[in-house]
């Protein structure tokens, strides 16, 4: 946490996060275990004067069987890069498939 940093005279501007603040590798989640507090964390550091920087992912996890809302939302709104064949084009992002979207697409 940031006040080792302050009581160790460290200059910190910034705290950022890995992916693995993500529930499941899921872009806009936080973890409900080890992240469980993570917005009262962020509202500690920022009235502290700091930032937080979560890395978001570029490639949106595939959970088509799950809760996950952003991901069947994409779908939904065709929001999502398209293969030559009409299909949503995928990959692999760390260890998940996932959808990027088409930043393109209004």
């Amino acid at each position: 946490m940031s006040d080792a940093y302050v009581a160790n005279n460290l200059p910190i501007d910034a705290l950022w996060s890995d992916i693995d603040y993500m529930e499941n590798y899921r872009d806009f989640t936080n973890g409900q275990v080890a992240y469980k507090d993570l917005p009262a964390f962020v509202s500690k550091i920022r009235t502290a004067g700091l930032r937080y920087v979560p890395i978001i992912d570029a490639g949106v996890a595939m959970r088509p069987s799950t809760d996950y809302t952003f991901y069947k939302d994409g779908v939904t709104a065709g929001a999502f890069i398209k293969a030559a064949n009409g299909a949503i084009f995928t990959g692999r992002v760390w260890p998940n498939e996932v959808a990027f979207p088409d930043f393109y697409n209004p």
